[in-house]
């Protein structure tokens, strides 16, 4: 019966990607969202999980039957993007690693970037300020489920359940809605500072501690940014300051555990790189491909450690050594040029601010967290394109 709901809603936004393209991306933020954690997203066959690989695929349609349509502009990004996956899908079958099937089903979350395709190519036709603020709402949703939890209301979602504490999908989107906030013409009204401060509050208690550093860093920049206009910001950050210090000092113990944990974290990650930088260092300028966990290349070298986490070339939770190990030094270094040459060629100014601040802190976020190959990030940046395309603030898009 999942199979066939989802089957079912996979048809509905595909006739929306043609017709309402507004509705589709509400309808795709619903679907990666695992229908807000209420029902499965999930359409397995034989074991296999193919769901994400099914609706990323779809969303190519539209942009393939109007590629005529499409700004030349745009179609040379889909074009360079589209390269690293078909590098990714052919690499391991020509070094003889693996087959075509098992090259498909590492590449799944690669696939995100169609998503991004279908975004920057249908920009024009959407309605961006109802898009924005929908999935706000599905941010402050997530947000207000981490804080009802922690405070000991057990609402939790069956899709977010994970042992003894919930995880939604994605927390990254509580970091874009709180950027979008500010972006508003005066982000410390109230009427947005409540929303920014329920998304940090969902940030921080989600447990991401690299999303809640960048949160505060861009909230830090924008914040003194208004202290020419508004000479009360600077009070109000010298009691800011002295609340945290407050805080700090009645909060020590928590803060602490979250700081060794965060440590903990570190660590376990460089222990479970040793095999990948072993791989990556025979294959260090070409990388290897969508290698799947089920080549005997990789189960060789995982053998020697039974955890879960070695049983994989590429990590979510090392964003440098995913892309290494699929791409090389030089498809990594091409790759995350694409990022940097928006940024670049973008008009800076209050609205944009926030918003390149967050791309530029992605790529410290890229150690801990690989948001320049996994839905959790390459979503985010496809709306970030998009609210600069539609703003106009990239100059490459500035009509002549």
């Amino acid at each position: 019966m999942e199979i066939l709901i989802n089957i079912v809603y996979a048809f509905v936004l595909t006739t929306w990607s043609f017709t309402h393209p507004t509705r589709y991306v509400m309808g795709y933020f619903i679907y990666v969202s695992s229908y807000l954690g209420w029902f499965n997203q999930d359409i397995l066959i034989g074991g296999v999980e193919y769901g994400e690989f099914l609706f990323n695929l779809l969303a190519l349609l539209p942009v393939i039957f109007r590629w005529i349509e499409i700004d030349v502009r745009i179609k040379a990004v889909i074009i360079f993007l589209s390269m690293f996956y078909l590098y990714g899908l052919i690499k391991p079958i020509i070094d003889g690693h693996q087959g075509w099937m098992l090259s498909v089903k590492a590449s799944k979350s690669m696939t995100a970037y169609f998503f991004l395709f279908y975004v920057i190519a249908f920009y024009k036709q959407m309605e961006w300020e109802k898009l924005f603020r929908f999935l706000t709402i599905i941010a402050v949703y997530y947000a207000s489920l981490y804080i009802v939890n922690w405070i000991g209301i057990p609402i939790r979602p069956p899709y977010y359940i994970k042992q003894d504490f919930i995880q939604c999908f994605f927390d990254s989107f509580m970091l874009f809605a709180f950027c979008y906030q500010l972006t508003k013409e005066n982000p410390f009204a109230l009427n947005n500072l409540w929303i920014c401060v329920v998304l940090l509050g969902g940030i921080y208690v989600g447990g991401y501690f690299s999303l809640l550093v960048v949160a505060l860093f861009i909230l830090g920049v924008i914040f003194l940014s208004q202290s020419v206009k508004h000479p009360l910001v600077w009070m109000m950050l010298a009691f800011s300051v002295v609340l945290l210090f407050v805080i700090g000092i009645i909060c020590e113990e928590a803060l602490w555990h979250i700081w060794k944990e965060h440590q903990a974290a570190l660590d376990s990650r460089s222990y479970y790189n040793e095999f990948r930088w072993q791989l990556i260092a025979k294959e260090f300028l070409g990388g290897y491909g969508y290698l799947s966990r089920d080549t005997r290349l990789v189960s060789l070298n995982s053998m020697a450690d039974s955890s879960s986490y070695m049983t994989d070339l590429s990590f979510v939770d090392a964003g440098y050594v995913d892309l290494l190990g699929r791409f090389g030094l030089i498809g990594t270094i091409l790759l995350l040029l694409v990022p940097g040459y928006f940024l670049w060629k973008t008009t800076w100014n209050r609205q944009t601010l926030p918003f390149i601040l967050m791309v530029i802190s992605f790529y410290a976020v890229n150690v801990t967290w690989s948001v320049f190959s996994y839905p959790q990030g390459i979503i985010v940046l496809a709306l970030v394109y998009a609210y600069l395309f539609q703003n106009n603030k990239i100059e490459i898009w500035q009509e002549s």
